[in-house]
């Protein structure tokens, strides 16, 4: 028989002063880790090739505007592939609920997405349960790339807004009792 250990979750959770703070760091991958890093290396290659074969004469004007604009969408998915390169190695949501605000950051090591939200308005919190996004759907194609989506989600106003990608549901659901644990002392 194997004893099977309880598993501690990857959400860490600080109680210490008057605010909240859920620390998620982003799920590993490390097939799409590998795979990023070799196509930026080849789109390196592209970037560079492109630059150098371009000729500032006026003969090649149509040859030109054909780079040029390849240029611009490949330095689009250049981007894209380093955010979610950056995203993989080294992201992280940090969750911050205070008396008024739910602060939800989305931090790479050279940018900070932030997203304030007033306590008041939200509603439904909960686990939300663990659907698969796909690359080849694209409405969900950037919650794959873990750039968007969530295993915990709420109502705000008219919409609904989600965070903790990757989260699977047993970590889900104790970062919700966590919060409305929090929430509920807040208020007495």
């Amino acid at each position: 028989m194997v004893s099977v250990a309880p598993g501690r979750g990857r959400a860490r959770i600080d109680h210490s002063g008057p605010n909240l703070v859920i620390t998620i760091p982003s799920k590993k991958n490390y097939l799409l880790l590998t795979f990023l890093a070799v196509w930026l290396c080849a789109w390196l290659f592209g970037v560079v090739s492109a630059l150098t074969s371009m000729d500032l004469s006026f003969e090649q004007a149509g040859a030109q505007v054909f780079t040029l604009v390849w240029l611009l969408l490949w330095c689009i998915g250049g981007a894209f592939a380093i955010a979610a390169l950056l995203w993989g190695m080294a992201g992280k949501e940090v969750v911050t609920i205070g008396r008024q605000t739910l602060c939800h950051d989305k931090r790479v090591p050279i940018y900070t997405w932030r997203r304030e939200y007033d306590i008041t308005h939200i509603r439904s919190l909960s686990a939300s349960g663990g659907t698969t996004a796909s690359v080849f759907d694209p409405s969900r194609s950037l919650e794959f790339w873990g750039l968007t989506g969530g295993s915990i989600r709420f109502d705000y106003g008219r919409s609904t807004h989600r965070f903790g990608v990757g989260l699977d549901d047993a970590d889900a659901k104790h970062v919700v009792a966590q919060i409305e644990q929090h929430n509920a002392a807040l208020t007495q």
